[in-house]
């Protein structure tokens, strides 16, 4: 009997953070330095980790492929996802810190790591005009908010990876004309490729400025309203101290 209950106890402790959890967020099963990567390291764990100790908060951290993150946010499975850019699709069922015109307010974005064009090296595509010219394909992330906005302007798009090391194999191997991803997991997925520095380089201007947001599930937010403001100023606070700025230019941003 005293065993029978110990085992109960037991069980009871490992299923306990699922339900002690007062706010489960997903996030990309990937490594998209320096966000997030490794087991449990990056920017956005460190931000999120203080942001829900200064609130007294649990978070229940949710791995998902990114299409995946997005479903679970839409149907109320996770209550947020982070670090998402901003689309009017993610809106209809996500709310973000916003200004008095519906647009989202960089303020309280949790980052910044802007789009950009990597070509293969030697090519003459350019971005001077705002306009690639003699582009037949586009590769892209899977599920990354810059599809809808290049899909509006005509481009082909190949959307297929999961990763920056699969898009940058691709540019290498003439599957696709130019890559367009986040500048932070390129910089380094280039720097754990040497073989690749030499054959692909980097547009100078950026293709788009990108904040990166904690968009929370509306749902969430109608029952939790405050709790939803509050993180979003605790984020704005923790992203503006002196720790986290110094740990940001410890990984090279």
């Amino acid at each position: 009997m005293k065993t029978q209950y110990l085992l109960a106890m037991l069980l009871a402790s490992w299923l306990l953070p699922a339900f002690a959890a007062d706010l489960s967020l997903c996030y990309e099963d990937v490594d998209v330095y320096p966000w997030v990567y490794g087991k449990n390291e990056g920017m956005d764990r460190y931000l999120l980790q203080a942001v829900s100790s200064r609130l007294k908060i649990n978070i229940e951290y949710r791995p998902r492929p990114w299409k995946r993150c997005q479903y679970e946010v839409r149907n109320g499975i996770s209550d947020g996802m982070f670090s998402a850019s901003f689309n009017t699709e993610r809106q209809e069922y996500a709310v973000y810190p916003t200004l008095a015109n519906g647009q989202p307010d960089p303020n309280y974005r949790m980052a910044r790591d802007d789009y950009r064009i990597y070509r293969r090296t030697g090519t003459t595509i350019n971005w001077q005009s705002r306009r690639m010219n003699h582009v037949n394909l586009i590769g892209i992330q899977a599920g990354y908010s810059i599809h809808a906005e290049l899909h509006a302007a005509g481009y082909t798009l190949e959307d297929s990876s999961k990763n920056v090391s699969d898009l940058m194999r691709k540019l290498d191997a003439g599957i696709v004309d130019v890559v367009i991803t986040m500048q932070g997991p390129a910089q380094h997925t280039l720097q754990t490729l040497p073989h690749l520095t030499s054959r692909i380089e980097v547009l100078p201007i950026p293709y788009k400025v990108n904040n990166l947001y904690l968009p929370l599930n509306k749902g969430y937010c109608q029952k939790q309203a405050e709790r939803c403001h509050a993180l979003w100023q605790e984020i704005r606070n923790v992203r503006e101290s002196t720790e986290y700025q110094n740990l940001l230019k410890a990984h090279g941003f």
